[in-house]
């Protein structure tokens, strides 16, 4: 997890998010800050280790996620759990918007089974091999993300509306 262009990855979660997407699943899955990839990648490199190694920070439940990015966003947690058959509607409703606008859906068969799995990582092979290493929490790996992405929301408005954080319709 990372700041980076929000259209794309893992970061099309934190656009996701600020966009208020009212949903969330059940899932489980393993999550690492991105400065913490590079960092292990790059000791791992300088080392003599030639095994291959899981780099997780820690497994959350996508639900824990969101609601944490919400919160570090100033925006409406996720409240409402999707469904195979809430899923499946979407899923096809993309399909169409898809033929239209020419733009690939995000949802797939396999976006489902991902976010409905409990996919829980183990990171201590990593840690033995890097002592002194450690994982930056996720939580702040979301909080630092978050500030960035909000500068950015705020830098991309007029002048007028960058001090303000809110748009004043009667200026409009």
């Amino acid at each position: 997890l990372g700041y980076g262009d929000w259209n794309f990855s893992s970061c099309t979660i934190f656009k996701n998010v600020y966009k208020e997407f009212g949903w969330y699943s059940i899932g489980v899955n393993g999550f690492v800050d991105v400065e913490d990839v590079a960092k292990a990648t790059r000791l791992l490199m300088e080392s003599t280790h030639s095994d291959r190694f899981i780099i997780c920070g820690d497994n959350w439940p996508f639900k824990k996620l969101l609601e944490t990015i919400a919160e570090h966003s100033g925006k409406k947690k996720p409240k409402r759990q999707i469904t195979p058959f809430i899923f499946s509607v979407a899923l096809m409703l993309g399909k169409i918007k898809s033929l239209f606008t020419g733009k690939k859906s995000m949802l797939s068969n396999e976006v489902f089974k991902i976010a409905n799995s409990r996919s829980n990582f183990e990171n201590e092979k990593v840690l033995k091999a890097l002592p002194g290493f450690s994982f930056t929490p996720i939580g702040e790996s979301i909080r630092k993300a978050c500030e960035k992405y909000h500068n950015r929301v705020i830098s991309m408005q007029p002048d007028s509306d960058k001090h303000n954080h809110v748009t004043d319709k009667k200026n409009q």
